[in-house]
């Protein structure tokens, strides 16, 4: 497949979240619901890092900022982040199993994943926009510090496989990390049913306290190639069954 083509199909996959949360409306997957920002051009986030006029991106972070504003008022919480997909801190702090705090609701224009477009958080629409959304911030189940969540793969021929999300962090086999998985799997495939995949996608779920499985955002498929999903517990390319622990080959990071 010439690299322009592959590029074009991989790319193609990732979703922005407001897509997203329409499809799993339509399928019946409980949601984490989100409040989106205007569009802006996605190239005023390079120039506001750059001391550079950006005045549709600041209307966007006055947006957000006031939404939190409003929430923290009346004693809620929310998390901000572009709509393709979270900036650097939000990322580093889930990682980490970093509880709710400013690294959740802190949006900038200078962030190392916003540097190589379009592999960053602002793969722009065809008008060349993107948004901020806001989300409220949900409680996770959590396991030796981190948020339970799970990533359920999909290629063009169907369900893959699902996997811990955070693979430095070993869940032990035992039915209730089991059912969660399963169930995310079975969401998965409701989304499946209910979209048009040609190359495949990934969802990521989180499962509260309650033992309730709700979509976070869904992106690009796992495909050892341009725009890849990370495999997460899997060895790449070797996407199967439920891990639930790191299996042999996969990524250290």
């Amino acid at each position: 497949m010439p690299i322009d083509r592959e590029f074009e199909l991989h790319c193609a996959a990732c979703v922005p979240l407001g897509p997203w949360l329409e499809l799993a409306e339509r399928a019946g997957v409980p949601l984490i619901d989100a409040a989106f920002s205007d569009p802006f051009p996605a190239e005023e986030i390079q120039a506001s890092a750059d001391g550079e006029p950006a005045p549709a991106f600041a209307a966007a972070v006055a947006w957000a900022n006031d939404r939190l504003t409003w929430a923290g008022r009346a004693g809620n919480r929310l998390m901000v982040r572009f709509e393709c997909s979270s900036g650097s801190d939000l990322k580093h702090a889930a990682a980490r199993g970093a509880p709710y705090g400013p690294a959740y609701y802190a949006i900038t224009g200078d962030d190392p994943r916003l540097e190589t477009p379009p592999f960053g958080c602002t793969i722009p629409d065809a008008a060349g926009n993107t948004r901020l959304c806001v989300r409220p911030w949900v409680d996770a189940l959590r396991v030796d510090g981190y948020p339970l969540e799970f990533r359920a793969f999909h290629d063009a021929d169907g369900f893959q496989g699902v996997s811990s999300y955070y693979p430095q962090r070993p869940l032990p086999s035992e039915d209730v990390y089991l059912i969660a998985a399963t169930q995310a799997a079975e969401y998965a495939r409701r989304l499946a049913a209910a979209g048009s995949f040609p190359v495949g996608f990934t969802a990521d779920f989180l499962v509260t306290p309650a033992g309730e499985v709700l979509l976070l955002e869904g992106g690009p498929p796992h495909h050892m190639g341009l725009c890849s999903a990370h495999p997460c517990c899997f060895a790449p390319g070797e996407i199967r069954g439920i891990a639930l622990a790191r299996r042999e080959g996969a990524p250290t990071e």
